[in-house]
């Protein structure tokens, strides 16, 4: 039978595989169109019509309506799934509603042209049946009590604008100085924010269905420069930013004498070796091998070294080579040069990183090599002091083949790195460290300055000339400097749990991996912990992509996680990435890639315990917590040493401590009121495991429980509800209990709860690439998907009997569960993700 062998090679696959009397999967498909009455419909949550008591504002520094704050648990719609016909656009809005998405972000919608954009082929003129159906479904969204986000700028090219090789994606970070992209940003709005919808009667700019209006995403000059991305900057665009540098520098240091002096000040000379041999025979470069990978390294006269890769590893930094014991300073430049050789042309990096935990990297970039001999020459800037660092070569483990790396050098201090006749050239980040303290420190206060200028240009062409009335974001915290994003009226991050890695070329559909690894019990928060380190006080704090990338076999864990951490950090906003990315194919009964969650059932199956930790509140802020604060120079400094990803973890708070307790960070140097010391118990129990293995999460409110990760066999009593896992493929689960809202004001009417179990979850037929689960290539497999049916036993303490019942792909009732008491032990044998239960 094709169904028993596809399980038993899933079975032989797994990580761990405990015995059941049931397929340990079967098939779970969530309908697309499905808006019917169930336990699980959350649409009587969100009040419609969306905007319908005015347009979202901010109170207190979070999101309000009429003073009343408001919380969104949101998605994102990408590409050719912003515009689903008009029969489509009622059903998905109204599943959307069932399943409590209280707003869309409307992402990529100008990356392509029609019909999997808005824009037609000349990339700068609406397409009229885009635009309608677009009309459409923000009309249909806004019935259902939906608000959109709109994105005016993510992937658009500009038309008519010269490129080059390497230069940064979608004129990033170019399109914040250069005035003809500027003006086509404006034009975009202009031609989308004073359309009016027929389907409401209003301009977007004046829609207040609309909550968000998001500028550029991902975006910043600063960033860019950070990266190398404008390093090699042609023309026009090298002389529009040579312009801006000549007359900001000439205004800042005054006279062109002042200015030549600037240009020369504080270079260090070149100082000793630090790379001198201490073993001429063996070498004192380690060659490190993990996974499967298998490599050779041979050491000539100590001249170099060659390493010969004979079997790559499953990701490419599994061979790398390093040179440990360096000690070196914070701010102070060093000399890197050497030669290299390769069997082919390949891309490798260079870092500088500790080698300890927690193994941060302290400087990074990446080189191409060839079969020729090649020179290198790299000024390194450590972004933080260390006394045991090491330089390597990493990345090496891609493919099979040969590398040849002779006369390394490393010196402290750097040779003139510009040309000493007194022109303000621009200054590259590879040379940047090269530089005298002086020139540095104006340089990134002249890019903060340009940066600070498009966002402030934009937001007043919006507000004053458009009249948008809705709330601004700029772009991303991280991508752009943190006190930037902060002058705008929300703040907004983005993060993802082992994204996909592509050790060839981006977006590569066959050559990549997603790292198979649980986040409960992640030192310092997994991918949680640094966007709380973001978080500005007084300022409405919203996450507008989040993910655990399938095929990711513990991504069920990801919106319960989201939910209750930024309820407990008090953010105003969630938003999975993404529903779908997909234009007219809305019941493909599987999840078809990375990040689409609208067929993936058991990351659909946890958002009403998500909807009510976040949304309704189940889960209250922390009572206590750090208010980090942060002066411009300290800000401008922190960018000098170590990029525009500003957060308070860079001001010295530990994640590792904090990141349970409410952190947030004040600008202009003045400390906001602390936030209160509380003493009730912690809402989240966050146990580390170990480097093998995941730990456990739990979650005790009121209203919500539960238990994520690695708990097989473990009681957890949770206030007087108790949850003891079973047996699971993964020895690892997501059990969830969330009481439901009252049908009835009738005080004798039983307590009614949903419980959700889930575990892995896989298309049917997965072409499953290695036993470490990473990568399936092409092989997402074929519909139906299939779930694991998770083994638990769930107890309520204070009742004296209990009834439940299995629920249905819909979320309606099916067979009656049998119960002990007033507990309940559930299994694959009911063939579901989710029970109702009714305590009387």
């Amino acid at each position: 039978m094709p169904a028993l062998k596809h399980l038993l090679i899933g079975a032989l696959l797994a990580i761990s595989v405990k015995a059941s009397a049931a397929d340990p999967l079967f098939p779970f498909v969530m309908p697309w169109d499905d808006a019917s009455a169930s336990p699980t419909n959350l649409s009587a949550r969100l009040e419609k019509p969306a905007g319908g008591r005015g347009f979202v504002g901010i109170k207190d520094g979070r999101l309000a309506i009429k003073g009343k704050r408001v919380r969104f648990l949101g998605v994102n719609l990408c590409f050719g799934a912003c515009f689903p016909t008009h029969a489509d656009a009622e059903k998905v809005a109204a599943r959307m509603a069932k399943l409590g998405i209280g707003c869309v972000r409307f992402h990529h919608m100008d990356t392509l042209h029609a019909p999997e954009g808005l824009l037609r082929a000349d990339r700068r003129t609406l397409d009229p049946a885009m635009l309608d159906r677009l009309d459409y479904f923000i009309a249909a969204l806004k019935k259902n009590g939906i608000y959109t986000n709109l994105n005016l700028h993510v992937g658009r090219i500009y038309p008519g604008m010269p490129i080059w090789q390497g230069m940064p994606q979608y004129f990033k970070g170019v399109d914040q100085f250069f005035p003809a992209m500027i003006e086509s940003q404006k034009e975009f709005a202009r031609a989308l924010l004073t359309h009016v919808n027929p389907y409401t009667g209003k301009a977007y700019y004046e829609e207040p269905a609309v909550a968000f209006v998001e500028i550029n995403n991902e975006n910043s000059l600063i960033g860019q420069w950070w990266q190398g991305g404008l390093d090699a900057l042609p023309e026009p665009y090298s002389g529009e930013l040579q312009g801006r540098w000549s007359r900001w520098l000439e205004s800042f240091a005054g006279t062109g004498e002042k200015v030549r002096a600037l240009l020369q000040e504080n270079r260090e000379p070149l100082g000793e070796e630090l790379l001198k041999t201490v073993d001429r025979e063996k070498g004192d470069w380690v060659l490190e091998q993990h996974g499967e990978a298998k490599a050779g390294m041979a050491v000539r006269s100590n001249a170099g070294w060659s390493v010969d890769v004979s079997r790559p590893g499953t990701e490419a930094w599994h061979v790398q080579v390093n040179r440990p014991g360096l000690r070196l300073l914070a701010g102070k430049p060093y000399t890197f040069t050497f030669a290299a050789q390769a069997s082919k042309e390949r891309r490798i990096t260079v870092t500088l990183s500790q080698i300890r935990a927690p193994w941060n990297v302290l400087w990074t970039t990446q080189i191409e090599v060839g079969p020729e001999h090649r020179d290198y020459r790299l000024i390194i800037t450590p972004g933080a002091k260390d006394e045991e660092a090491r330089i390597g070569f990493t990345n090496l483990g891609q493919e099979a083949g040969r590398f040849l790396f002779t006369t390394p050098s490393l010196r402290q201090g750097t040779a003139p790195a510009i040309s000493g006749d007194g022109e303000p050239v621009l200054l590259r980040k590879r040379d940047f460290a090269g530089n005298g303290l002086p020139l540095q420190q104006a340089w990134i206060r002249f890019l903060w300055e340009q940066e600070r200028t498009y966002w402030q240009e934009m937001a007043r062409f919006l507000k004053s000339d458009l009249k948008v009335r809705s709330l601004l974001i700029g772009t991303q915290a991280g991508f752009s400097p943190l006190p930037l994003q902060a002058e705008l009226d929300v703040v907004d991050v983005h993060g993802y749990w082992q994204h996909p890695v592509f050790p060839k070329q981006e977006w590569d559909s066959v050559q990549w991996t997603v790292h198979n690894i649980s986040m409960a019990g992640a030192p310092g928060g997994g991918a949680l912990g640094p966007m709380a380190m973001m978080r500005p006080a007084g300022k409405p704090f919203i996450c507008t992509e989040y993910s655990h990338p399938a095929p990711n076999t513990y991504g069920t864990e990801s919106l319960p996680l989201l939910a209750a951490y930024a309820a407990l950090q008090d953010w105003d906003a969630v938003f999975a990435f993404a529903y779908s990315h997909r234009r007219d194919d809305w019941d493909a009964r599987r999840f078809p890639g990375f990040f689409d969650i609208d067929q993936h059932p058991v990351k659909l199956a946890t958002l009403p315990a998500a909807f009510n930790l976040f949304c309704r509140g189940d889960l209250q802020p922390s009572e206590s917590g750090s208010i980090i604060p942060i002066s411009p120079g300290q800000a401008l400094e922190a960018v000098r040493l170590a990029g525009p990803a500003l957060s308070a973890e860079t001001f010295g708070v530990n994640r590792e401590d904090r990141f349970l307790n409410r952190v947030s960070v004040t600008f202009d140097g003045q400390t906001a009121a602390p936030a209160a010391k509380g003493d009730k118990r912690d809402p989240i129990g966050w146990e580390s495991g170990t480097p093998d293995q995941s730990g456990v999460v739990t979650i005790d409110t009121a209203k919500t429980k539960g238990v994520i990760g690695r708990g097989t066999g473990r009681k957890f009593t949770l206030g007087d509800v108790s949850i003891t896992p079973g047996p699971a493929l993964q020895d690892w689960s997501v059990i969830l209990v969330t009481e439901l809202d009252r049908t009835t004001r009738s005080r004798k009417a039983p307590k009614r709860f949903l419980v959700t179990a889930t575990g892995t979850s896989e298309n049917t037929g997965m072409g499953w690439k290695n036993r470490a689960r990473s990568t399936v290539g092409k092989d997402w497999g074929t519909a139906p998907s299939l779930v694991e049916g998770i083994s638990t036993t769930v107890g309520f303490t204070s009742a004296k009997s209990i009834r439940a019942w299995a629920l249905d792909e819909r979320g309606q009732r099916g067979a009656e569960v049998p119960t002990q008491k007033n507990s309940m032990t559930i299994g694959p044998e009911h063939r579901t993700l989710w029970y109702e239960v009714e305590v009387p």
